[in-house]
């Protein structure tokens, strides 16, 4: 075995910026990837208080030090407000990156960078972790196989919080049913459609005035609505997506013991004051292939696309934008 042999079989070294709750997720995952990448540096504000417990990490308070380290590219799982700055320390270091939802808090920085990672031709990841999800990939693949093309999608989603101070609920939570709905409009990868109109109703507000609840409708091309429900005062988690064909209701629940099914079902049936499938047809099971975690899934694509050379990604900040784009456009209306 000759020595770039060697190197393309020796895992991805990653700096990680940021041990909160994320942090440690994507910690655990890419411990249980010893085989495809590695945390070697991360960047913490208070050291002393991981070093203990990252043996053979090396552990700083500066997260621009970190960039200039020997890691070949960086995990980004900071506060939402330094997201930009810190994308933009990677793109000036030549360092591929990956930076949780959301890319930035508002369309313009959200176009500035964009820009910039297109002209810099490195490769940055946007973590809509959902995408990534194996019971969602199931669904998107029986979608796909059944043909015949989308007539609905509709979204609900939320739990009792997160109450976040530096991002409302829009920037937070609607991101993931964004991406999932985008991804599955999207003609072919990379090529994200754009809603033809957009509307929201917003409620009960926090003290600050921000919505705590919300429906979004949207119209894509072909005439084909989308709902969007999501919140932050629900009593139980909840993520369920339904994609209607003309035939078929395909289902992902990521709280129910089944995650993925389809049920036959015909979109146009329905007469007025028809009764539906009964809620015990629970439809047919898809399989899931993989075992692996949503986290795990993604950290595999993305250290495969930088050993690679990619330098694009259907996950990356052009999806960014067009979720900012509708995102700008719910904050003209609520």
């Amino acid at each position: 075995m000759g020595g770039s042999d060697r190197v393309a079989l020796e895992p991805l070294r990653l700096g990680l910026i940021g041990a909160g709750r994320w942090g440690q997720v994507l910690l655990r995952s890419a411990a249980a990837l010893p085989e495809i990448v590695r945390i070697t540096h991360i960047s913490v504000r208070n050291p002393e208080r991981l070093a203990s417990s990252a043996p053979g990490i090396a552990v700083t308070d500066d997260w621009k030090k970190l960039i200039a380290s020997d890691c070949e590219a960086v995990l980004i799982a900071a506060p939402d407000p330094l997201h930009a700055e810190m994308v933009s320390a990677c793109l000036a270091a030549k360092k591929p990156c990956w930076v949780e939802k959301p890319l930035t808090l508002d369309l313009p920085s959200t176009r500035r960078l964009n820009d910039a990672v297109r002209k810099s031709g490195l490769p940055v990841w946007v973590n809509h972790i959902q995408l990534f999800n194996p019971a969602y990939q199931a669904v998107k693949e029986a979608v796909r196989k059944a043909g015949g093309g989308i007539r609905a999608i509709v979204t609900e989603e939320g739990d009792l919080g997160p109450f976040r101070r530096q991002t409302d609920l829009l920037w937070d939570r609607l991101p993931h049913d964004l991406a999932l709905c985008l991804d599955l409009l999207s003609p072919k990868a990379g090529a994200v459609p754009e809603p033809e109109s957009v509307r929201l109703l917003a409620g009960m507000r926090d003290g600050a005035g921000r919505p705590n609840m919300v429906t979004l409708a949207l119209t894509f091309p072909g005439r084909i609505p989308v709902w969007i429900q999501s919140g932050r005062l629900k009593g139980r988690k909840q993520r369920e997506l339904s994609v209607f064909t003309d035939q078929t209701l395909f289902r992902f629940d990521d709280q129910a013991p089944v995650k993925a099914s389809r049920l036959q079902f015909r979109y146009e049936a329905p007469a007025p004051d028809s009764v539906g499938p009964r809620r015990e047809r629970a439809g047919e099971a898809l399989s899931i292939p993989s075992k692996r975690t949503p986290v795990q899934n993604a950290l595999e694509i993305f250290a495969r696309g930088v050993r690679a050379g990619q330098t694009t990604s259907p996950f990356g900040t052009d999806l960014a934008l067009a979720i900012a784009k509708i995102l700008d456009q719910c904050e003209e209306k609520r």
